[in-house]
């Protein structure tokens, strides 16, 4: 039956949709990929550049035939990339001109006609000694024999488990990313279920990464089809939070065994960012569905694409690849300050925060940390107010919020929040104070430490620091702290300063896309341990003395 999985999603993946699992498997057999294209317009007929397990330089032309054949119609419209292909010398930093090898990957089944045709292009090629040698040809038959040695073979077999891959395979694209049963199916393949012996090798290890790999981007397959960005986002981020889980608990070395599994599906992410400014950019507003309808769950959307648009500038200016015009774009698109964003709960926490560090990066003045004292200001009056629910913590989302609003009119019966009361305590209120602390905001600090005191500061610290990967942690410890009255302003400054993870894997710190990525989606992960070490790592600006490097 999971033959017959495979063979489905690969009839129907698009291009972009079986590129980040193609690499996967190229990684797999040994090669080193350098680059894997973003479709921008400018692409020189090679999508991925990779090194070979013999040390030659590969390049892969990519086409999209799902459930269909690439007839010598089509074979003629990609006739002069493949002419690029093997006629131009590949351009990549630290390689010099040498020959490399030329493939064409299709995920059709090819007609004999383009056999014939290739043959003869690659008899001319040959002849004038082509620099890219002769195109060598990937079809269906052996990219499906492919995932079926290094995908089928090791996913779900529990039935449950099985129940849950078919769930997510039939799961509407447009609806909202199933965490819970992603994490169920991952936690199998990655053995991070508790019954699991730690003793695996790390060949078994490896295998079972880029196994995964290729189950993410099948039950990923309606997502990609209905261009739901954020939920692809979602998937990846899954799915290389788990991989750095199983590096983790099985004590194997993550650079050898799960790095460039890891940067593939980063790579995913940040395509699925640029597909989400060019969807903005094209369409001009983000209205979904019709606009009276949607005034319930606009703002709440607006606050989350802000926050996505945010990382991805981050993200643009030091990787250094942004398609043309989004940068400029970006500059107009991200607002100046937080009239249309939603504090819909404790949730939107992380969003509000890469959102003010964006402003920090790019504009002079205090501005930004004035918006970062009222947002402490508005967590602490809303959950100290008498006989209101408070704003819930983060383990309730958006989707929460819009059904306890909207309970009465849709005739819910049962609380979504369980007729919790988030009075008198927060997740997100000690970090963000430590944040203020370091922009040396001393009588802000001291206006809300009145009430700030009153409050329970909760977080939740996994057993283990491959449990912090997972959706949800099976063991650990709710830490409660209760603040004194009173507090000198020089032991607030030291804990301030405070920047280490002791409760994350060191890869997933590490990787500061990842792991902020993580805390938007997941944001019950934003502990103030990690929240300290993002505002290090995306506010350049720090007004008490800093930690020394460690």
């Amino acid at each position: 039956m999971l033959e017959r999985l495979l063979e489905g999603w690969l009839d129907s993946a698009s291009e972009r949709s079986y590129q980040g699992p193609f690499c996967q498997i190229l990684s797999a057999k040994g090669y080193k990929i350098l680059h894997s294209t973003r479709h921008s317009a400018l692409e020189f007929g090679k999508d991925i550049i990779a090194i070979g397990p013999d040390g030659k330089t590969c390049a892969f032309q990519l086409k999209g035939n799902p459930g269909a054949r690439l007839s010598l119609s089509e074979f003629r419209d990609i006739q002069n990339q493949l002419v690029q292909l093997v006629t131009q010398p590949v351009i990549y930093p630290g390689l010099g001109i040498a020959p490399h090898r030329s493939f064409l990957v299709t995920n059709g089944i090819v007609e004999e006609e383009v056999h014939r045709a290739l043959d003869d292009l690659n008899r001319g090629w040959a002849a004038q000694c082509a620099i890219g040698h002769t195109v060598e040809l990937i079809s269906r038959g052996q990219l499906l024999a492919d995932i079926q040695l290094y995908g089928a073979n090791l996913w779900p077999s529990e039935l449950e488990n099985v129940n849950n891959l078919l769930s997510l395979l039939v799961k509407d694209g447009k609806e909202s990313y199933s965490f819970e049963l992603a994490s169920e199916l991952l936690k199998e393949v990655l053995l991070l279920e508790e019954t699991i012996p730690n003793k695996v090798s790390a060949n078994e290890i490896k295998r079972r990464i880029t196994s995964a790999a290729l189950l993410t981007a099948a039950t990923l397959r309606n997502f990609y089809r209905e261009n739901n960005h954020y939920s692809i986002i979602c998937g990846w981020c899954m799915y290389a939070t788990h991989a750095v889980a199983c590096i983790e608990r099985h004590g194997k070395s993550y650079k050898q065994n799960a790095k460039e599994a890891v940067d593939i599906a980063m790579a995913s992410i940040l395509a699925a960012l640029s597909d989400l400014c060019d969807e903005i950019k094209d369409k001009g507003h983000l209205v979904e569905g019709d606009p009276l309808a949607d005034a319930v769950t606009y703002r709440g959307r607006y606050t989350l694409v802000v926050a996505l648009m945010s990382v991805y500038w981050f993200w643009g200016q030091e990787a250094g690849f942004l398609k043309e015009g989004h940068d400029g774009f970006l500059q107009k698109f991200l607002p100046r300050d937080f009239t249309h964003h939603y504090l819909w709960g404790e949730g939107a926490v992380p969003q509000f925060l890469i959102y003010i560090w964006y402003l920090r990066a790019t504009e002079a003045g205090i501005r930004p940390d004035f918006m970062l004292g009222e947002l402490l200001k508005q967590i602490v009056g809303a959950n100290t107010q008498k006989n209101e629910v408070g704003l819930s913590s983060p383990y309730y989302g958006f989707e929460d919020k819009i059904r306890f609003l909207m309970k009465e009119f849709l005739g819910i019966k049962e609380d979504p929040y369980h007729d919790t009361k988030f009075q008198n305590s927060s997740y997100f209120a000690k970090p963000l104070l430590n944040l203020l602390v370091r922009t040396n905001f001393k009588v802000t600090s001291k206006s809300v430490w009145p009430s700030y005191s009153k409050m329970l500061h909760k977080h939740f610290e996994p057993e283990e620091k491959w449990m912090y990967c997972l959706y949800k942690s099976a063991k650990g410890t709710n830490v409660d702290d209760q603040p004194p009255l009173t507090k000198e302003w020089q032991e607030l400054q030291q804990e301030a300063r405070e920047c280490r993870c002791l409760e994350v894997p060191e890869s997933l710190v590490e990787n500061k896309y990842l792991i902020m990525l993580f805390c938007i989606v997941l944001p019950y992960r934003a502990i103030p341990s990690v929240i300290s070490k993002l505002d290090r790592y995306f506010n350049g600006s720090w007004f008490i003395r800093e930690p020394p490097v460690v």
